[in-house]
């Protein structure tokens, strides 16, 4: 995997389908999709988990992140991905 397309979202469904949409038409595939919702109140979430192990999602308000999905992992067994949360030391 070279690189995270990590795309931050509020109650913004619809766009943010149309950004998966044109990520997923990219003819480059090395790459992982991260979703971070900061505690959307319409259906983001559903729609982002309709993508299934495509999208990786990260639901909270405000920096109190919890990841949704499993990390991918390497061969080395460390996870491809990891936010932290704010003004913290702990990893997500």
């Amino acid at each position: 995997m070279l690189f995270s397309v990590v795309i931050p979202t509020y109650s913004r469904s619809q766009l943010l389908r149309a950004t998966l949409e044109s990520v997923f038409a990219q003819t480059f595939t090395d790459y992982e999709v991260i979703v971070v919702d900061d505690g959307s109140t319409d259906d983001t979430q559903e729609m982002v988990m309709s993508y299934g192990e495509q999208v990786q999602l990260y639901f909270g308000k405000t920096g109190n992140y919890h990841r949704w999905r499993m990390s991918h992992r390497r061969p080395n067994g460390l996870p491809t991905t990891m936010l932290r949360r704010a003004n913290t030391t702990q990893w997500v």
